[in-house]
């Protein structure tokens, strides 16, 4: 008996995380959007940034060009000391249910702030529902 109650947890476990998961995964781009125009209101419009090469995040890159800046990819180890702005932009999805977009812009070393972002996320919806570690330079 004690045996089948396990099994019968252990299966709704992982029901739960896979669902939760599939949810996150499905609303990371609708929380990217909400995150992203406060990333860009603190670059001048007129003027250009960077990113990191963001191929292995497509969300992320299409969150970004949806607002039709230009930007410029660069890959990790090119990002250096005279690229500026730029934007960094991910997330984490491990908590069923919940996604964490963390997110930093700078203009010129030590100018700039960012964070993390905690979603409650529902298969392609998601809502605020608080900041982590904001800091500002």
């Amino acid at each position: 008996m004690k045996m089948k109650m396990l099994i019968i947890a252990l299966g709704c476990s992982v029901f739960v995380g896979g669902i939760g998961y599939l949810s996150n995964t499905l609303s990371r781009r609708c929380c990217y959007r909400i995150v992203v125009p406060h990333l860009l209101s603190k670059i001048p419009a007129h003027e250009p940034y960077y990113t990191r090469d963001d191929s292995t995040d497509k969300d992320a890159a299409a969150a970004l060009d949806e607002f039709g800046r230009e930007r410029t990819r660069l890959c990790r180890k090119t990002l250096g000391s005279h690229d500026y702005p730029r934007v960094k932009l991910a997330s984490s999805v491990y908590v069923p249910f919940l996604v964490s977009v963390h997110h930093l812009w700078e203009r010129q070393p030590l100018v700039g702030d960012g964070g993390t972002t905690v979603f409650v996320s529902l298969f392609g919806l998601c809502w605020k529902i608080g900041e982590i570690d904001p800091y500002s330079t």
